[in-house]
């Protein structure tokens, strides 16, 4: 068992910093994504079985968009924790090495 805890500061901000940017590639991914569905809107047409699809087919795309939508700022919150948890560690570590 180790007596001790480490973690490569430098190392866990890098790899949080590429984190941080896959939510700003999954948010324009969202965007092209938005556009491309909302570019075929209605195609299914509104006849009795068009309309029967729209009823099926609607609800769960709108909320897919919805959600997939919210991803890229929930991965934000998470890096910011994750950077407010490195900086915490530091911190500790700091004034426990002050204390010595």
């Amino acid at each position: 068992m180790s007596d001790k805890t480490t973690i490569d500061t430098d190392g866990a901000r890098s790899t949080n910093a590429r984190f941080r940017g896959q939510g700003s590639s999954f948010s324009d991914a969202v965007t092209r994504l938005t556009a491309t569905v909302g570019s075929y809107d209605g195609c299914w047409g509104n006849d009795k079985f068009g309309q029967a699809f729209a009823k099926a087919y609607l609800p769960g795309a709108q909320d897919a968009l919805k959600y997939s939508g919210q991803i890229p700022g929930n991965l934000k919150d998470s890096a910011d924790s994750i950077e407010a948890s490195i900086h915490s560690f530091e911190t500790v570590d700091q004034n426990n090495a002050n204390g010595l």
